[in-house]
């Protein structure tokens, strides 16, 4: 869910994939996630002196995650969380003229908290909720305004090894 100007970009499903472990009370993960569906509304970059208007959008961000579990009771965690790494889209004009793709990027530091649920006393496979606030500015040089900063929620199934 982005926030200030970045809204015109509208809320995007997100999928991804973390890799990593967990040490003692301690996590750390690879993140890879796509961000899909077209913009909310058109927006505007530049390109080559040369302006263009879509809607297109394919986000991504690729980071380094961790986690701290400051509470766990009858199989119930409580996390705090933090990250950081490379967020950014491609914007495509409506045309979908490959040689005019721009990627708007941005570093992104998010910080938040989640509740995680271990599936058996014995069994480290977990079913986890999380809400991050996420630090984002993309810069669009000539293009409609897209600062703000960004909320996301995860619904999460994994196994810690």
């Amino acid at each position: 869910i982005p926030t200030g100007a970045a809204n015109t970009l509208g809320t995007k499903l997100q999928l991804g994939l973390l890799i990593g472990g967990k040490r003692c009370k301690f996590e750390i993960y690879g993140t890879a996630i796509l961000r899909l569906f077209p913009a909310s509304n058109e927006y505007t970059y530049e390109l080559h002196g040369e302006q263009f208007t879509t809607t297109n959008y394919l986000g991504w961000y690729l980071g380094l995650d961790f986690g701290y579990e400051i509470l766990y009771y009858r199989r119930n965690g409580i996390l705090l969380l933090t990250g950081m790494g490379l967020d950014g889209f491609s914007a495509t004009p409506l045309s979908q003229d490959e040689e005019q793709t721009y990627n708007i990027n941005s570093f992104n530091f998010n910080i938040g908290a989640g509740y995680r649920y271990y599936r058996k006393k014995s069994n480290n496979s977990f079913i986890e909720f999380d809400f991050k606030y996420n630090f984002i500015e993309y810069q669009n040089p000539g293009g409609t305004d897209l600062s703000g900063n960004a909320m996301s929620f995860f619904f999460l199934y994994g196994a810690l090894i």
